[in-house]
């Protein structure tokens, strides 16, 4: 979230989460990827109120670059 609002400009804010992709590098045994997922839409929600909700998917992968554990993609409106 620090890194979209870093990208406004200083009269600029999220008036909406449209879309919200979670990346989890996980083993081909795990099965709680949506876990991960209502984590990261729980913190929108908390920080943005209704506009945190939006369209979600949770997919998991054998690896991430930087072997990072989990990559977040968020695609907001702007106003």
């Amino acid at each position: 979230l620090i890194a979209a609002q870093n990208t406004l400009s200083a009269d600029e804010r999220i008036a909406q989460v449209l879309s919200l992709t979670v990346y989890v590098n996980a083993t081909p045994d795990y099965t709680t990827h949506a876990k991960i997922g209502d984590v990261v839409s729980e913190y929108l929600y908390e920080q943005l109120g209704d506009a945190g909700i939006g369209a979600r998917a949770a997919i998991g992968l054998a690896t991430l670059p930087g072997n990072a554990p989990v990559e977040v993609q968020l695609v907001a409106a702007i106003e």
